[in-house]
């Protein structure tokens, strides 16, 4: 690109030296041309001489008279023209000369050009090609520090979603235990109310008789809310197990790693599959978890 300029600046450089040189033609012609009139203007005395013989000369020469004013003005008209043209030119060439420099800059006595748009924009193309560098070197290493954390990211998104659900049977847990405590105060009162003050054991009979629906009734809340208090903290200890299996998984995944042992790390990547794939609610139908994979198991194997 900067040597196609420099071929187009050379040669409008060219152009304006063969103006310059036809401009000088131009002068030079003029100069015959006021000699010639001079000349002319010799002959119209003559001319005028030769009027008083013969009329008919003297409107002949009258009339190249007016002929040559009208030459002499188109003349001068011309010669405005390119004065104009050669004053344009060299305002022109004295721009570009400027536009010269700034783009390529100022010669220096070595003939060397220094500074200048050229330069500058080279300086900032190699500061473009360093921060396009840095920033790639710098995107990879950003890409290689989330590539590294994203396996921990899962692992305590999953410790995180094990600790939320597992906080879920708080609450229950007390209303269940609450109906617990109900259930039993309530088959206490009802046993201290039926045997309140009796006349006789019959009528002691008769009262506790008189109020089984009510034992009944406090019996199978307090059996209620046991047996729901047992199933809630039977999960808690679940999605609790879920929890410390995921909080541990990344610690024994980068040391099976670090030690080559892909046997171990693949039975840990089952072991959690396996683990993480079954659902906790399985339990509620049987009173036995012995079937669960155990990460302890993994590690024995591993050992």
């Amino acid at each position: 690109m900067g040597k196609s300029n420099r071929e187009r600046i050379t040669d409008l450089q060219s152009v304006f030296e063969d103006l310059e040189t036809k401009f000088e033609s131009v002068d030079s012609k003029l100069e015959e041309n006021k000699d010639y009139l001079d000349k002319i203007e010799e002959h119209e005395s003559e001319a005028a001489n030769f009027a008083e013989e013969s009329e008919e000369n003297s409107k002949t020469i009258e009339e190249l008279k007016d002929d040559i004013e009208d030459s002499r003005d188109e003349i001068e008209d011309i010669e405005q023209t390119l004065d104009e043209l050669l004053t344009s030119t060299e305002v022109k060439k004295d721009e570009i000369d400027k536009f010269f420099t700034m783009v390529f800059g100022e010669e220096n006595e070595d003939g060397n050009r220094t500074g200048g748009l050229n330069k500058r924009l080279d300086t900032k193309e190699e500061e473009i090609d360093q921060y396009m560098e840095d920033q790639k070197d710098r995107f990879e290493n950003t890409y290689e520090k989330i590539e590294s954390l994203l396996p921990g990211a899962a692992s305590v998104g999953l410790t995180k979603a094990f600790a939320d659900q597992k906080q879920r049977y708080i609450r229950p847990q007390i209303v269940f235990v609450s109906i617990f405590i109900i259930g039993i105060v309530g088959f206490v009162l009802t046993a201290v109310w039926a045997l309140d003050d009796p006349s006789s054991v019959e009528a002691a009979a008769s009262n506790v008789i008189a109020r089984i629906p009510f034992f009944i009734a406090f019996a199978w809340l307090a059996a209620f809310g046991s047996s729901e208090y047992r199933k809630n903290k039977r999960l808690m200890e679940e999605y609790a197990h879920k929890e410390v299996l995921a909080k541990s998984y990344q610690g024994y995944k980068k040391e099976f790693t670090e030690k080559g042992d892909e046997t171990a790390s693949e039975n840990l990547d089952e072991s959690l599959i396996n683990t993480l794939d079954e659902n906790p609610s399985r339990i509620l139908g049987t009173n036995s978890s012995s079937d669960r994979p155990k990460l302890t198991d993994v590690l024995e194997r591993s050992e």
